[in-house]
Order: C-alpha cells, then structure tokens, then sequence
C-alpha cells in the first residue's frame, strides 16, 4: 500500500520550478530555527517520503543526515534540488509560523 503525505503531494504539484535558488538553504536553515516540533517531523517527513519514492531500498537517516543527541541533523546541501524547492515552498507557503 502507497504510504500518501498530502501536504507532500500538495507542495509537488504546485511547485513552480525544480531549480533552487542560492536563498533557500538559508531561507529553510531561518525559517527551521523558530519552528515548532510539528513542522520539524514534517520536514522530516517530506525528506523520506521523497527519499523513499526516488528509491525504494534508501536508507534512513536520509541524504548523509546524521542523528545527533539532540535530534536528527539534516545536511540541506545533500538534499536533491527538487526536494529542496519543495521543503522552502512548504516552509514559505503553507508553514505559518506562531509569532
């Protein structure tokens, strides 16, 4: 069965370019310091899913991310340019963050 992320399925088919640009890894690494645990395991969540679906046998942590004590550090720089242009869509469209 076909694990579905709708928020994943949301941001992919809207998304307006496959190329990043040089912002976004600053954008996500800004927008990722005040976010909260929900949006964190979304992330997270978004990076599997499309790790999972580019390849089948992928191995966790994702993309030479490494888990730390404090949690799972993600590498943005290994990250695929398309899911890097879907992770700052979702953070900077559809992510409100609590002010």
């Amino acid at each position: 069965m076909k694990e579905e992320l709708l928020i994943y399925n949301t941001v992919e088919n809207n998304l307006h370019s496959e190329t990043p640009e040089p912002n976004f890894i600053p954008d996500i690494q800004d927008i990722m310091k005040g976010a909260d645990s929900m949006t964190i395991d979304v992330v997270y969540a978004m990076i599997r899913k499309y790790q999972i679906t580019e390849n089948p046998d992928a191995i966790d942590p994702p993309y030479g991310s490494k888990y730390l004590k404090k949690g799972l550090k993600i590498e943005l720089g290994n990250l695929p340019p398309k899911l890097l242009c879907m992770l700052h869509t979702f953070l900077t469209k559809y992510y409100k963050r609590e002010e």
